[in-house]
């Protein structure tokens, strides 16, 4: 019963600080919090440091695919610094 409640406050508390990285449907999905507290031993700045770079890096990754009128597909991915 206490780890149940340590975790959701934890949790919680996660929640509020990643509030402004995450879209609702993951902020509010205690499952998904905790992945991230428990893959830092529940430290929780060292969790929301891990997320944001994480995220900063979906966000600054390209993918682009097309398709040649032979039909060969290209795809090439850039990174934005």
């Amino acid at each position: 019963m206490y780890l149940i409640y340590f975790s959701f406050l934890i949790s919680f508390q996660f929640r509020e600080k990643a509030k402004d990285l995450l879209p609702k449907d993951k902020l509010h999905n205690d499952a998904y919090l905790i992945r991230w507290l428990r893959a830092r031993d529940m430290d929780q700045e060292k969790a929301y440091l891990m997320l944001s770079n994480v995220l900063d890096g979906i966000n600054t990754v390209t993918l682009l695919a097309t398709r040649s009128e032979s039909g060969v597909i290209s795809v090439s991915i850039s990174l934005l610094a």
